[in-house]
């Protein structure tokens, strides 16, 4: 069975980059299979998505499509806002006794992540089942700027 999960994973990568959402979320359930610990799954999932969101904001910067003030708005807003939630979810976990909570929260976090995907290209896809569809935009095309 082993042999198997090299091959998912790297499948796992592509539909990732596909869809423009962080390995995390794709691989996170197939390390819970392996039987790893949910604290270290969600650590492990999070730190893959650091990585695709640092190569997404350097392709935006590298393009001139991103500002910087914005998004270094946004890094410290959402720093605090996962020391909050972090400290909230220990506390939480520690009353309770009840380390589950962190794999019910993932499951949580990659459903919502999948129907905002799929809600967010509704338009697409029925143009796409339509035959409406003229194809994908070349990035250095002026539409992009």
């Amino acid at each position: 069975m082993m042999t198997w999960y090299p091959p998912i994973a790297v499948f796992a990568g592509i539909i990732a980059s596909w869809f423009g959402v962080g390995g995390g979320t794709v691989k996170g359930p197939l390390l819970m299979e392996l039987g790893i610990l949910p604290e270290v799954t969600t650590a492990t999932s999070s730190t893959m998505m650091l990585f695709t969101t640092i190569s997404a904001v350097s392709g935006y910067i590298a393009m001139n499509r991103l500002l910087v003030y914005y998004g270094i708005l946004m890094f410290f807003i959402s720093t605090i806002c996962t020391l909050i939630a972090q400290l909230a979810l220990k506390s939480i976990i520690t009353k309770l006794s009840r380390p589950s909570l962190v794999i019910f929260l993932f499951a949580t976090v990659c459903l919502l992540g999948a129907l905002g995907m799929l809600l967010t290209s509704k338009d697409i896809l029925l143009d796409i089942v339509h035959g409406h569809f003229e194809g994908f935009r070349s990035i250095c095309s002026e539409a992009n700027k």
